[in-house]
């Protein structure tokens, strides 16, 4: 087109509705020429400018309040699955780095300051305590690889491949956080962004596992943030039940394979049970909870008691059962499917039983 004044071109926007009716918009957009030579390129002092059309008569004013009726997004009753499945695993993998890097931290905390004036006893110790968090998560054939790193610290600090290892389940919990990144208030998101961000950048240059300490500690707040934010920011809907579920059952059963383990070690010598025993209960966060409660050494009875059957605390394994069938309540029964939460009842009954029996036999 041209005027009196400057060269333009109009680019309009056409569309075909759903009865493959064409429409073309109100409106569009023009490059305008600043010369009078007909070149219209922004190359050359050309321009773009929005293009509105008068109507033909006065609009009613506009307001945002009179559309939101119209345009309003209601929230659907079920979580969209891709959301759902990316939410349980948000939750798993949160409590798998958590837990993994606990493990680390034992470690690290003994090599910095001993347990024993025995030569082998902390190799001893750190061995058993990597290969049981190995068997947990099924990978105990790395440790056979000739090539994988004869330090198993190294191995959990930094190979990105092994299942075992901080970064292979924190890139996971990122990446599952980030495709639900809508549920999250800005918070979250913070404390999600500084998990990742802050190990990946404490982790890089170190070549010394015992230097790893301050970064495995920042990871730990950072996870903790997390979790508590969405304890108190999310609401409790179905979103939030995937997400806690997914991390009481993770809990679970990490806590199944250590009490497992724990009760396996029968046959090592008292002094090494005991330090296994101690290690167990800081991975699990739970020193203290076990002194307060009995007042004691470390004892395998006792911690598989207050790890199995506590019902008022949160790390145990019935307490965990009870808060889950509570959790699903929240998700619909599956189609043709019992409810899931269904499943679990049998297993509290059963727990139940077998904690009663714990408690006469040792009466």
């Amino acid at each position: 087109f041209r005027d009196t004044r400057n060269p333009h071109r109009l680019r309009v926007f056409s569309f075909l509705d759903e009865n493959d009716k064409a429409n073309v918009m109100p409106g569009g957009l023009a490059r305008v020429s600043k010369s009078d030579r007909g070149i219209i390129s922004t190359r050359e002092s050309g321009e773009s400018k929005d293009v509105w059309v008068r109507s033909l008569e006065e609009e009613e004013p506009y307001s945002i309040a009179n559309e939101l009726d119209r345009t309003r997004v209601f929230t659907p009753e079920i979580v969209p699955s891709r959301t759902a499945e990316n939410l349980f695993w948000t939750g798993r993998y949160a409590e798998r780095t958590d837990v993994i890097s606990r493990f680390a931290m034992r470690v690290l905390d003994i090599r910095n300051r001993g347990i024993s004036t025995v030569d082998t006893f902390e190799r001893d110790h750190e061995n058993l305590l990597m290969k049981t968090l190995f068997d947990i998560f099924d990978c105990e054939s790395l440790l056979e690889n000739p090539n994988s790193d004869p330090d198993i610290l190294n191995q959990v600090l930094k190979n990105r491949d092994c299942p075992a290892g901080i970064d292979f389940n924190l890139d996971r919990f990122y990446s599952a956080s980030q495709a639900a990144r809508e549920e999250w208030s800005p918070s979250s998101i913070l404390a999600i962004g500084s998990c990742f961000q802050g190990w990946n950048q404490r982790s890089g240059p170190f070549d010394d596992g015992t230097r790893y300490d301050s970064g495995v500690e920042s990871l730990q707040l950072s996870l903790a943030a997390f979790l508590g934010l969405n304890l108190d920011s999310m609401t409790r809907d179905e979103g939030w039940a995937l997400l806690d579920s997914g991390r009481r059952i993770e809990r679970a059963t990490i806590i199944c394979g250590l009490l497992r383990f724990l009760l396996d070690s029968d046959q090592l010598k008292a002094e090494m049970q005991s330090v296994l025993n101690e290690s167990i209960l800081y991975i699990l966060d739970s020193v203290r909870t076990y002194q307060s409660r009995f007042h004691e050494k470390p004892a395998p009875e006792l911690t598989t008691r207050l790890l199995l059957g506590e019902v008022d605390y949160p790390r145990s394994i019935l307490h965990i059962l009870m808060r889950l069938y509570e959790v699903l309540q929240k998700v619909p029964t599956p189609v043709g499917a019992i409810h899931p939460g269904e499943t679990i009842l049998p297993q509290i009954e059963s727990l139940n039983s077998f904690i009663l029996s714990m408690d006469r036999n040792s009466g």
